[in-house]
């Protein structure tokens, strides 16, 4: 109602006030509404009011709903900074994010580490590509490798932005390379991983079924860039159709059922769509003669997390558009 305006003194005043405040009601609802303050201030006095007291008072906040709420926004109040701000903040971010049990930092519960994957398709979009490197690419890796399904579920959505944000850079080809390595490598371990490794896939597909319906030619230029790098990625997965775990197969089966817009939209060479197609032929065969629904649905990720508002977050992250602000409410009781 009183505008920027009248921040200084009497609004800032009671807003610092109100930081200091021992009672946790009180502190969960700022960390819900400080992305709130940080649009409606000038980004000169966010960054000199606002922003010191972010990591301090909130990120690192002992209550988990006071921590939950603020990083639930992190991505919102992060694109009212400017690059050198959000840089610096970087390493400190990536700091609390990936905290250790044996490090002087909290770790992050699994729900925080939910609330974080979930906003990594904006936040890879709020960073320098080179930063997106050191800093976010460690996160993503050690979010694939998570403990908890969901966590992993949402992280699944970055990687093709990943590789589009460091295309065109001058580590373009080394980084492409350390991405590809470390999914062959590091998702293969189980039959969880391989599962993931799939879901990537089928990521990558939908992505390029996204950028098909644009014209420009960086879109084009794009296109073509992660069908390469998805030609470099298929072959493991479509040599998961020999799985011994009957829910990779199955899970291979729905990823490339999910496919079926790149495969009609694809620039791609012919080999690769016919393998694939000849893949999904052998699946949909052993699906019928064992005559087994369970793991088989007609219908790709019926139970999983790719639906509509995840789509559309990960075509915004490509064509840079952003979506609405906050698409859920904020904690105000316990994490029970």
């Amino acid at each position: 109602l009183l505008g920027h305006t009248a921040w200084t003194p009497t609004l800032k005043n009671t807003f610092l006030t109100l930081c200091s405040s021992d009672t946790p009601a009180v502190k969960r609802c700022l960390a819900s509404s400080l992305h709130v303050v940080a649009n409606i201030l000038p980004c000169e006095k966010v960054e000199n009011d606002v922003l010191p007291l972010l990591e301090t008072m909130f990120l690192r906040s002992l209550d988990d709903v006071t921590k939950t709420n603020a990083f639930k926004h992190l991505s919102s109040f992060l694109e009212t900074l400017t690059w050198r701000k959000r840089s610096e903040l970087l390493p400190v971010l990536t700091d609390i994010i990936l905290a250790t049990p044996g490090s002087s930092q909290l770790q992050l519960n699994w729900r925080l580490r939910y609330v974080v994957a979930k906003q990594l398709p904006r936040l890879l979009r709020l960073f320098d590509p080179t930063d997106v490197r050191r800093y976010v690419t460690k996160i993503i890796f050690t979010f694939l490798g998570d403990n908890v399904a969901v966590v992993r579920d949402e992280t699944f959505a970055g990687i093709p932005i990943l590789f589009a944000v460091i295309k065109g850079q001058e580590f373009e080809r080394e980084g492409c390379t350390d991405i590809v390595t470390f999914l062959k490598t590091n998702m293969m371990t189980d039959f969880s991983s391989r599962m993931g490794y799939c879901r990537i896939c089928a990521e990558m597909g939908q992505a390029i079924n996204n950028l098909s319906s644009s014209s420009s030619q960086k879109d084009c230029q794009l296109k073509v860039y992660l069908e390469a790098r998805l030609t470099e990625m298929l072959p493991i997965a479509l040599n998961m159709k020999d799985d011994r775990v009957t829910n990779v197969r199955a899970n291979l089966r729905k990823c490339l059922i999910s496919m079926e817009g790149y495969l009609n939209n694809s620039s791609s060479s012919s080999t690769v769509s016919v393998m694939i197609r000849n893949v999904m032929r052998e699946l949909e065969e052993e699906a019928i003669t064992w005559e087994f629904t369970g793991g088989w649905e007609k219908d790709p990720f019926k139970n999983a997390n790719v639906n509509n508002r995840h789509n559309d977050e990960l075509t915004g992250a490509i064509f840079g558009k952003t979506g609405s602000r906050d698409e859920e409410g904020d904690e105000s009781g316990s994490l029970a």
